[in-house]
This record gives C-alpha cells, structure tokens and sequence, in this order.
C-alpha cells in the first residue's frame, strides 16, 4: 500500500502544478472548483482534498492570495491606478473588503503599501 502512495505522489504533484500555472494565467476570470479539477483531472472532491494538501492552503484562500499579490504589483508599479479599479480587478466587490483581505495578507492597506512598498 505505501508503495501505491509513493507512485502517486510525483504524478498528483504534477497535476497540483499545472493548476498552479492555470490559476497564474486565468487569474482574471472565475475560477471554480469543477473547472480546476478537470484541468487536474480529479474529482472536484478528490482535487480540493489533494490541493490543501500539497498547498498547505484552500483553494480560495489561494487564489485570494494570487490575486492580492498582482495587486500589490499593481499598487506598487502603477501609482496613478485608483485602488478602487485594483479592487475590483482583483475580483473583490467594493474597495473595503479588498483592503481588509490586502491588510490581512500583507500587515498594510493598499494605500500605505502604495506609499512604501514592502
């Protein structure tokens, strides 16, 4: 039975990987569960268990973060862009939820990390 494990750790890891590259590319539109386990070739069940557990981190709460840290790219690179633009590109309805998600992750709001990013 462990020997059955170990086969499928290289291949599951090469699925998680090229969901990885998806979501990198695909940040801009919505991403569900049943789309990703198909570019994983897994159950949509099966793919959310694997993702947590090769990430160390869900699935939403990966893509949130993916698309916070293009923002902060944005805030830091492109200072004339009004947060509010960056916020809701970032797939977040209203600027304040954007910021509270933003402070969370990276210990500023997008304002002060536009001022000094860190």
């Amino acid at each position: 039975m462990e020997t059955k494990t170990r086969r499928k750790e290289p291949d599951y890891a090469r699925r998680i990987n090229r969901v990885l590259d998806y979501i990198d590319k695909h940040l801009d539109e919505e991403l569900t569960v049943d789309a990703l386990g198909d570019v994983a070739n897994f159950s949509k069940f099966h793919f959310h268990r694997q993702f947590s557990q090769h990430c160390g981190i869900s699935l939403a709460r990966y893509i949130q973060f993916m698309r916070l840290k293009r923002a902060s790219y944005r805030l830091a690179f492109n200072p004339t862009a009004p947060i509010i633009d960056v916020a809701l590109d970032s797939g977040f309805e209203n600027p304040e939820s954007f910021s509270r998600a933003f402070k969370a992750a990276f210990g500023q709001t997008p304002s002060a990390f536009r001022k000094t990013p860190d």
